[in-house]
């Protein structure tokens, strides 16, 4: 009888360590399975967003070349406006206010390559990109949750996709300051923006391509993070709710942000040390800080409202 009841335990055993074997292979199949199917989408969308960037960053070039090497003229011609270029008119789809401001924005960007014009249009676009991506896969949760995918899966594949599409835009924000380097011959990344008004310059602008590249890396990866915790949390709470706290997050923001300001010689409003621009260049310090403050919060947003989304079968 012992030897029996032993083996009826010795059985019982097996199979509950079967069961559960069977169960962590399932739940590594789910989680292959979520990471797979949320970086292919990732992935899509990435490339999608490229190639609309580098599209309208060659646009942007071009016109500036355009403005900076072409006498031109524009005038009123029976309510549209032409502009001449060596002698030729060509209708602009959208009609500039005058011609002074036309040529003071030439001339701002005189001083800038195209390669940085590209670079900034190009980082524009996957800003946009990124807002789109985050809310789509925060959209997209009660749908994973109901495939029997784990949360905890879901928000790591999330975090893994949006890792991934940050590092791709800073690196592409390096080979553009890279390719700004190689045309100037200098690789400090020190960049001058005069800013004229009617036809007369009115100040000068500092900056360093490096640490423009770093904060717009960091502004993309927070990008990504509040368009993902902005809209788990319209997934999770009516709109209302979700109005009202947006309102009191960005009053709060806003009133913080004064804090960290003073008027300063020339009357405008500058940030106060330890978060004013760190030197010549303008490290915009307050900036990366504010945005690495975000990525942190509505991290934590989209994980709360991921523990209490319901699953609708």
């Amino acid at each position: 009888m012992n030897d029996k009841a032993n083996a009826q335990a010795m059985t019982g055993n097996a199979n509950t360590t079967t069961m559960a074997n069977d169960e962590n292979l399932a739940a590594d199949r789910a989680k292959a399975a979520v990471n797979r199917l949320i970086l292919r989408r990732q992935g899509r969308m990435m490339s999608i967003a490229i190639g609309v960037g580098l599209f309208l960053g060659t646009l942007a070039a071009t016109a500036v070349f355009f403005l900076e090497k072409y006498d031109y003229l524009i005038f009123r011609n029976g309510g549209r406006h032409q502009i001449v270029i060596d002698g030729r008119r060509i209708d602009l789809g959208i009609s500039p206010e005058n011609l002074d401001r036309i040529r003071s924005f030439a001339a701002e960007i005189e001083n800038i390559s195209y390669a940085v014009i590209a670079t900034a249009v190009l980082l524009a676009t996957l800003m946009v990109g990124a807002v789109v991506q985050g809310a789509y896969a925060a959209v997209r949760t009660r749908t994973y949750l109901s495939s029997g995918f784990p949360r905890r899966s879901i928000l790591l594949a999330h975090a893994k996709a949006f890792g991934l599409g940050t590092a791709t835009s800073g690196a592409l924000a390096v080979a553009g300051a890279a390719v700004h380097g190689l045309i100037a011959g200098d690789f400090s990344g020190n960049i001058k923006v005069t800013g004229a008004r009617a036809g007369r310059a009115v100040g000068t602008y500092e900056a360093n391509l490096w640490f423009l590249v770093l904060a717009a890396t960091v502004a993309i990866a927070g990008a990504y993070a509040a368009a993902y915790g902005i809209f788990m949390a319209f997934v999770r709470f009516p709109g209302y709710v979700v109005g009202i706290a947006l309102f009191v997050v960005s009053a709060a923001g806003g009133a913080l942000n004064w804090t960290f300001k003073a008027v300063g010689s020339d009357g405008s409003l500058i940030y106060v040390a330890p978060f004013k621009h760190i030197g010549a260049s303008g490290f915009p310090l307050y900036s990366v800080l504010s945005d690495l403050a975000s990525i942190v919060f509505y991290a934590a947003v989209a994980w709360l409202c991921m523990r209490r989304i319901q699953v609708r079968r």
